[in-house]
């Protein structure tokens, strides 16, 4: 019995080891654009309407996010987050759930150029 006992507890340490060494999934970096370079660590200082000074910046760290749209849920990415809102890119992360009317990201930067 006690051999019965030593051989599963060798097992069951062994089968420990084999799962905290599997690879944990590394996601990708969704890096910021060129007009809104929100890197992490960055800040912006500008003034208001009021001549006080604002600050905005980014958390020092890419952190991890990911958006469900509809029944489609995206990847995990490392995204950078500004102001406490993760950024994709030109859009911003608002929504945590959206439906399937509905889109969870907020365009920040509008890229069409109209001929005037």
């Amino acid at each position: 019995m006690k051999h019965l006992f030593n051989k599963s507890l060798i097992i069951s340490i062994l089968g420990l080891y084999v799962i905290s060494c599997a690879k944990a999934k590394v996601c990708k970096i969704f890096p910021p654009r060129s007009y809104f370079p929100a890197y992490p660590g960055s800040y912006w200082k500008y003034l208001d309407d009021n001549n006080d000074t604002i600050t905005s910046s980014t958390l020092s760290n890419y952190c991890k996010d990911y958006y469900t749209s509809g029944l489609d849920t995206s990847e995990t990415y490392l995204v950078p987050f500004y102001d406490g809102t993760p950024i994709w890119g030109y859009e911003a992360h608002t929504g945590s759930v959206s439906y399937a009317t509905s889109y969870p990201l907020t365009h920040l930067v509008n890229l069409c150029l109209k001929n005037h």
